[in-house]
């Protein structure tokens, strides 16, 4: 059972981690 929703999703995650990362680093 392929889910292509999972896909979307993990483009979404790493989208969002990038985004928490450059806030972190500016935050510290």
């Amino acid at each position: 059972m392929e889910q292509p929703l999972n896909t979307r999703h993990s483009i979404v995650i790493s989208r969002y981690m990038h985004h928490l990362k450059k806030f972190y680093k500016s935050a510290r």
